[in-house]
C-alpha cells in the first residue's frame, strides 16, 4: 500500500480544473467565457432599454453572468470543510483498487468506474456523476501509472 496526501490547495485546483476542462468541450468554453460575455451582453441590453422587461432582463443577464464567473470561488469559500487535507493509503491490483483510509477498507473493482480519464497532474475515476476519485500522478509509482493508463476510457 502506498501513502497519499492530497492537500487542499491540490483539491481546490483539482475543482477548478474539472469544472471549467473536466467536462465537454462545449459546456466548458459555456462556463469560462459565457460569464463575461453574458455580461456585456447584460450591459447592452440594460443600456439601450426602453421599458422595465428589458432592464429587468438587462439586469438579470448581469446577475448570471456574475454567478457563472465566480462560482467555483463561491463554492470554494462555502463549502471549505469539503476541501480540506486527506491522507489515505492505496493499493492497485489487477482487477481492483483498495483504499484505506481512518481505518475503512473500501475495494472497487475497475469494471465499476463508469470512466477513467487522465489529466495532467491526476486521474480521475468516475463512479457516477457525483463520485469520483482523485490520485495525484506525482505520489503514484510508474507501475500504478501504467495501470490505471492502461484502463482508461
Amino acid at each position: 500500500m502506498v501513502q497519499l496526501t492530497i492537500t487542499r490547495k491540490q483539491r481546490i485546483k483539482m475543482f477548478v480544473y474539472e469544472y471549467y476542462l473536466g467536462v465537454s468541450k462545449w459546456l466548458g468554453l459555456v462556463r469560462f467565457i459565457g460569464g463575461p460575455v453574458y455580461f456585456v451582453i447584460g450591459l447592452k441590453i440594460y443600456d439601450f432599454a426602453t421599458d422595465r422587461l428589458e432592464i429587468a432582463f438587462g439586469g438579470f443577464l448581469v446577475v448570471l453572468s456574475v454567478y457563472y464567473f465566480f462560482k467555483p470561488v463561491w463554492w470554494v469559500v462555502v463549502f471549505w470543510k469539503n476541501f480540506k487535507t486527506i491522507d489515505f493509503q492505496l493499493e492497485l491490483g489487477e482487477n481492483q483498487l483498495m483504499i484505506e483510509e481512518d481505518g475503512a477498507f473500501t475495494k472497487i473493482d475497475y469494471g465499476k468506474f463508469d470512466k477513467i480519464c487522465r489529466r495532467p497532474e491526476y486521474f480521475v475515476l468516475s463512479l457516477g456523476k457525483r463520485s469520483k476519485v482523485y490520485l495525484p500522478v506525482k505520489s503514484l509509482s510508474d507501475q500504478a501509472i501504467e495501470t490505471l493508463q492502461a484502463k482508461c476510457v
